[in-house]
């Protein structure tokens, strides 16, 4: 018999525009437990809202569970295809995303 070949399935990139976000954790409470594939950057005082969240893309199964949740009220969400095309901008302003991959303060 014949093994048929398994073709490996394509991901989608999510990501969390750093500038934009405001560390509410609407995303972190929609990754499912078992994956936690959200995380929290400190850059300074917590107390004063120096943490923001990224997302570890070697954890991240591409399940859109933090992007379909209309969770993020600042817009930091970003779904990114595999070419580096932005697939959707239902969260984030076009104008905005000149902000994606500048480091955190970056102003």
């Amino acid at each position: 018999m014949a093994e048929a070949k398994v073709k490996k399935r394509v991901k989608n990139k999510y990501d969390i525009i750093e500038n934009l976000c405001i560390a509410c954790g609407f995303c972190l409470d929609q990754c499912p437990p078992k994956v936690n594939a959200i995380g929290v950057k400190l850059y300074g005082d917590v107390q004063e809202g120096g943490f923001r969240y990224y997302i570890d893309q070697k954890a991240c199964i591409s399940c859109q569970l933090c992007f379909d949740a209309d969770a993020c009220p600042s817009g930091a969400l970003i779904e990114v295809r595999p070419e580096g095309d932005i697939l959707d901008f239902r969260f984030t302003p076009e104008k905005r995303l000149e902000l994606y991959d500048k480091p955190f303060f970056a102003r």
